[in-house]
């Protein structure tokens, strides 16, 4: 049934997509306004959620969410659990293929933007550098005037998904295999290695997903992997005084391989400890440390219960997920292991995903074809 007020949910999460994506750009500063509007999107969500009457079921879960996400909020001091949690709550009856289409249109303004900023510095010298070029172990790396090179190829990668999940029962396999152009041509300039492999996992993944066994291979996957992933950060950051005792050079080797962010996330464990709720500010990874492993810092910072929810989340949709929706939350699992910024929902349509199929029906919308 369609909702009179459906059009604050949509101008809520327009402004709330737009606002999101500038904060990772280096060319737009909305200062204040980003607060206001962030507030202003989240009040809109609210009053679209209390126009809807919910079950017993749904408003003790979302009591729940509202106590543990608004507790992290206070001690984190990080809008984003807020954020999260109203785009869940709020999101019944949505069309979420136009949700998707108002998340590439917003995030496509933004890459054509930067490029073409880009390109006019590039050959009219206007002088401007700040965040374009970035040198690590691998290179040179740009960023096209975003934060940094890890946003821009995020924001490329999750556009591409978003494209492709509009297109899950036309031919996704062969534009699936098309869309490896925009994500190269990314590489080429961000040179991040976490979105050029997971999508290749995300290949797979659609690429089996027609026969039984595939099916069978992803809903396992769908239920386990973010708590294999949870389970091994959890091993290496609490036993890492003992593993690197002991077997010093295979932490070597792995801590190369997540350049350099593991030597970090143990520091960060010494100092802070285990917490099973918030305890510190989440911007801690902006300070003395650099954490980019999402797991790692629900141990360190955000609490073991936010991955403990968002897990309980997973499993309780398990039945709600068609094919495709669980091969999007398996890959956002694993993203989530390399890159923590994967779990704003302004940038990941996998949030947003979560809400539709909370209050979607039990009957799957069908595989991919």
């Amino acid at each position: 049934m369609k909702n009179k007020w459906s059009m604050l949910y949509y101008i809520a999460i327009s402004i709330l997509f737009f606002v999101i994506t500038a904060g990772w750009s280096s060319l737009i500063n909305l200062g204040i306004l980003y607060n206001v509007s962030i507030s202003f999107s989240l009040l809109l969500l609210l009053i679209y959620f209390l126009s809807y009457r919910h079950n017993f079921k749904q408003l003790l879960i979302i009591f729940i969410l509202l106590i543990i996400l608004t507790y992290t909020f206070i001690k984190t001091k990080n809008p984003i659990f807020l954020v999260n949690f109203m785009l869940i709550i709020s999101s019944k009856n949505i069309d979420i293929k136009k949700v998707i289409k108002i998340d590439i249109f917003i995030k496509l303004f933004f890459l054509i933007y930067h490029s073409v900023f880009y390109i006019f510095n590039l050959f009219f010298e206007l002088g401007f550098i700040d965040n374009i070029y970035f040198t690590t172990a691998h290179g040179l790396r740009q960023s096209l005037f975003f934060s940094g090179p890890n946003a821009l190829s995020a924001i490329v990668f999750w556009s591409i998904i978003d494209y492709l999940y509009l297109n899950k029962d036309k031919k996704i396999i062969r534009k699936s295999i098309i869309c490896l152009i925009p994500l190269f041509i990314c590489y080429i300039f961000a040179k991040t290695r976490t979105t050029f492999y997971l999508y290749f996992v995300y290949l797979i993944l659609i690429s089996i997903s027609k026969s039984d066994l595939g099916k069978k291979i992803i809903n396992i996957m769908h239920y386990s992997v973010g708590d294999i992933l949870f389970g091994f950060s959890f091993l290496i950051v609490v036993f890492s005084n003992f593993i690197i005792s002991h077997f010093y050079t295979a932490f070597e080797i792995v801590d190369k391989l997540l350049s350099n962010r593991l030597i970090y996330s143990v520091r960060a464990y010494n100092e802070y400890g285990l917490n099973l709720l918030a305890n510190i500010p989440a911007l801690i990874n902006k300070d003395k440390y650099i954490i980019d492993n999402f797991y790692i810092l629900t141990i360190i910072s955000y609490g073991i219960i936010i991955y403990l929810v968002l897990s309980l989340i997973c499993k309780m949709f398990h039945k709600k997920a068609d094919i495709y929706s669980k091969i999007i939350i398996i890959v956002a699992f694993i993203y989530l292991f390399f890159e923590a910024l994967s779990f704003n929902g302004g940038l990941c349509i996998f949030i947003t995903l979560l809400g539709y199929l909370f209050y979607k029906d039990k009957k799957n919308e069908g595989d991919v074809s």
